[in-house]
């Protein structure tokens, strides 16, 4: 799980992409050739996350956009899954 306090050292325009690796690691998923980083979590419980029983959990996700430089053009947290709420277009 990513920390609020990592989060908030992101930068928008400052920040670059080796800089985000260096924090986060390896993205869950990359998209737009690069220009897209995805970190994505999930709590709760076991069961409800494999899918296998009732319980809670929910998803998050850091989404990155990076511009055509390395640097960090905007990111946000978001709940859900990301597909359905992040926009990369841009």
């Amino acid at each position: 799980e990513i920390a609020v306090e990592q989060v908030d050292r992101i930068i928008d325009g400052k920040t670059t992409r080796n800089d985000i690796l260096v924090e986060f690691g390896d993205p869950s998923k990359v998209m737009n050739n690069e220009k897209a980083y995805f970190y994505t979590w999930t709590r709760g419980s076991k069961g409800h996350v494999l899918g296998l029983g009732s319980g809670s959990a929910y998803t998050q996700s850091l989404v990155v956009i990076f511009d055509d430089k390395g640097i960090v053009q905007s990111h946000k947290i978001t709940r859900g899954t990301t597909e359905a709420t992040a926009n990369v277009g841009d």
